[in-house]
């Protein structure tokens, strides 16, 4: 609670009870001293008359008969409303001493907080001009410590009574009065959640009044500029990168995307299908029918593509040209073959005589990661020009044959999901840093590698396999585990893991990861999660209930990829996220105008909600530089450092079997103090 400060209204309430307690106890302390500063009176007033009248009935007997001096006092002090009578002659003999043991009628520490001090009263008596002595009276205090207990606690229960009215009658007006103001802290909570929703509750209170309608201003004037900033974006996105007829990624988005999946190929050692379909009968449509039926064919083709990518989330479809669509995405060898079959049966069934000279035709290659654009292009015209290809991809070419057949692949997965650090079969740990603009560590991204008798495997093969083998849960699961187990052994620094569309996807596997990253929360270093941005526009409840139960966890969220979609922003808006992780595609057409504009544009927008914004897959001084001139926070590549085995690392280092502990800073520069990514 004092982290964040005290609340006003427990102020307020520690406030008004404090004040409160203090009057009636005050009260009640002040009435109490003044019944006791009373009954001191009373009773030295009642000593006095009692010295007074024994001392004329003494005088009246004439003082004479010792007897009858103790008759008259013994009868007075048996009454109990006296502690002391004595009586001294003349001569100072002491005739009479009566008194009493004082017995506590009450609390003990009550009698010492609040003594009575009974005076003692006296009266001379005489015969005539003659003195006989000396009487002297003092009251019983017994029975007023009694009355004044007596008192004191009807008080005090009283004032209790009216004590707890008056709290409670406090906490209702209190309630009524607070209620605005913690309408307010909900709605600037929900702005710093990127939720822009107003509050249209009154109160009685002007200075309140005034303060929810500034903030509802503030509120609507935030929306309507991120509104209006997101469309204006998305506007120049869609201009530049979508097809109109379509509403597909045009050739210029295939240009951007493709070495940014070369790249994540190379990484993973997946290969890269690209396929190509071309209608053969749209010149022919134009000509003959008009150009509104040659729209309509395209608009058919795309629709007919598109459901047909929608069965493999790793590709993306892009039209090219005209007459031409583009498919490509990593894929292992039995997927795209599968691909290639189902491509070709739908462009068949489509065939009637309306296209006389066929409603499509598709080729496929499998590029190499480090091939350009314009030599894969050249590949597939190659083969649209021959006659009769047909699968392509699914050719027996010598790597297809000696590819693992599916037992072989239910066997290995067998192997990946029973690893040990002795098997030939494992899971290898990489890191790899994102630094801040002044080359400041942000955090260690967790990227995993699946590695077979020394070899690196096709992550998305392993995955592939995987699905159609009903083990894609057990596999995420088992690599979320490993990840997990092996972070403890991290220190100084936050680490990020990935979460795959599969977990988003499973309830239980959703439910099992949080439990995981709750019950190692004391041993795990401070986490991030990215979540790719495709996931979450597929998944878009489960996602936000998923961000919102990291948040509780004081997990952060990243989104990757950000921007891959055209339709971004939108997105974000209600999800309560940290960072932004742009689509490589723009940092590698940075030499576009269009593209700084956009990621100026978006940096501001994400600024203006608390969003950082991160730059991936640089490769050189100018393109970090670049990014920093367009006020990106952080920034991830070679460049700034290369991707670390941290498995290899932590069982070189580990002696006697004993996990050794290393910071982030060891990992990235072994030999420096501190962590610089320059």
């Amino acid at each position: 609670m004092l982290k964040n400060g005290i609340s006003l209204s427990t102020q307020f309430y520690a406030l008004i009870i404090v004040m409160t307690f203090i009057a009636f106890a005050g009260s009640l302390l002040s009435s109490t001293l003044t019944l006791r500063d009373y009954l001191n009176s009373q009773l030295g007033s009642h000593a006095q008359d009692a010295a007074h009248n024994l001392g004329l009935a003494i005088s009246s007997s004439g003082g004479a008969d010792t007897v009858l001096i103790h008759t008259l006092a013994s009868t007075l002090f048996d009454s109990g409303y006296y502690q002391q009578i004595r009586f001294v002659d003349n001569e100072e003999r002491e005739l009479v001493n009566l008194s009493h043991d004082n017995n506590a009628a009450v609390p003990r520490w009550f009698s010492d907080v609040f003594a009575l001090q009974a005076p003692i009263m006296q009266s001379e008596i005489s015969d005539g001009w003659l003195v006989l002595g000396t009487l002297t009276v003092q009251s019983n205090t017994v029975l007023a410590e009694r009355s004044l207990w007596q008192q004191t606690t009807r008080n005090l229960l009283s004032s209790a009574l009216l004590f707890a009215l008056a709290a409670l009658a406090i906490h209702v007006i209190l309630r009524a009065l607070l209620k605005p103001l913690r309408q307010i802290v909900q709605q600037a909570e929900a702005v710093g959640r990127k939720e822009f929703r107003q509050n249209p509750g009154r109160t009685v209170t002007r200075e309140l009044n005034l303060v929810l309608g500034a903030l509802n201003s503030m509120v609507l004037n935030i929306s309507k500029v991120f509104s209006e900033q997101s469309r204006y974006a998305e506007q120049l996105m869609q201009q530049a990168y979508l097809d109109p007829l379509t509403s597909l990624p045009n050739r210029r988005a295939l240009q951007q995307q493709l070495s940014n999946l070369q790249q994540d190929a190379k990484l993973n050692h997946n290969a890269l299908y690209v396929a190509m379909v071309s209608l053969s009968s749209l010149q022919q449509t134009n000509d003959e029918q008009g150009y509104a039926s040659g729209d309509q064919y395209v608009q058919k083709a795309a629709s007919l593509l598109r459901q047909l990518q929608q069965q493999y989330p790793a590709l993306q479809l892009f039209r090219l040209s005209g007459s031409e669509f583009a498919i490509i995405g990593a894929a292992d060898r039995t997927s795209a073959a599968e691909l290639d079959n189902k491509l070709i049966q739908a462009l068949e069934q489509e065939h009637s005589q309306c296209y006389s000279q066929g409603f499509g035709r598709a080729v496929s290659v499998l590029a190499e990661a480090a091939e350009s654009f314009s030599n894969i292009l050249a590949r597939l015209d190659t083969l649209q020009a021959q006659d009769n290809v047909q699968l392509l991809t699914g050719a027996n070419t010598e790597a297809d044959l000696c590819a693992p057949g599916r037992l072989q692949w239910q066997q290995l997965i067998d192997r990946l999901l029973h690893h040990n650090d002795s098997s030939d079969a494992n899971m290898e740990l990489l890191l790899q840093p994102v630094a801040d603009q002044q080359h400041k560590l942000v955090y260690a991204e967790c990227l995993l590698r699946f590695v077979v008798d020394d070899k690196p495997l096709s992550t998305a093969e392993v995955l592939a396999m995987a699905a159609r083998l009903n083990r894609a849960d057990t596999l995420e699961r088992q690599m979320l585990q490993f990840i997990l187990q092996s972070l403890p052994q991290l220190s100084g620094g936050a680490v990020a893991i990935n979460i795959s569309e599969a977990v988003l996807c499973s309830d239980d596997l959703r439910q099992w990861l949080l439990l995981q990253l709750a019950q190692g929360a004391a041993t795990l270093p401070p986490l991030l999660v990215e979540i790719a941005e495709h996931s979450i526009i597929q998944h878009p409840q489960q996602a936000a209930q998923f961000i919102t139960k990291l948040q509780q966890l004081n997990i952060k969220v990243v989104i990757e990829r950000f921007g891959a979609n055209l339709t971004s922003l939108r997105h974000i808006q209600h999800l309560n996220i940290d960072y932004v992780k742009l689509d490589a595609g723009f940092i590698n057409d940075l030499e576009q105008e269009s593209n700084r504009f956009f990621i100026m544009t978006l940096t501001q927008i994400c600024h203006s909600v608390g969003i950082k914004v991160l730059a991936t897959h640089l490769e050189s001084i100018d393109r970090l530089e670049a990014c920093k001139s367009l006020n990106v926070d952080g920034f991830q590549g070679f460049v700034l450092g290369e991707i670390i085995n941290f498995t290899f690392l932590s069982k070189k280092g580990d002696v006697n079997k004993t996990k050794m502990q290393y910071t982030l800073k060891q990992v990235f520069n072994p030999k420096g103090d501190t962590y610089d990514a320059s």
